[in-house]
């Protein structure tokens, strides 16, 4: 039986704590709620699609702004 994906939200949680705060994967892992194998396995996968802690911020920023533009669009109407 395969393994339940991590949501993207986890997935930030484990870049923020590893790059902006410098947490190790034990520490990591225990803030997220997740095993230590997940937090290493996550970074690995992060680290091999090029992918960083500045991606995960702006990629957030862009959604925020685009879904709280259509729902104050759609609020005006």
């Amino acid at each position: 039986m395969p393994a339940e994906r991590l949501k993207m939200r986890r997935v930030r949680e484990i870049l923020r704590y590893r790059f902006a705060e410098g947490l190790g994967h034990k520490s990591n892992a225990l803030r997220v709620g997740v095993a230590p194998s997940t937090v290493r396995e996550t970074l690995r996968r992060v680290e091999i699609a090029g992918l960083s802690w500045h991606w995960a911020t702006t990629a957030m920023r862009c959604w925020k702004q685009r879904f709280t533009t259509a729902a104050g669009s759609r609020a005006n109407r």
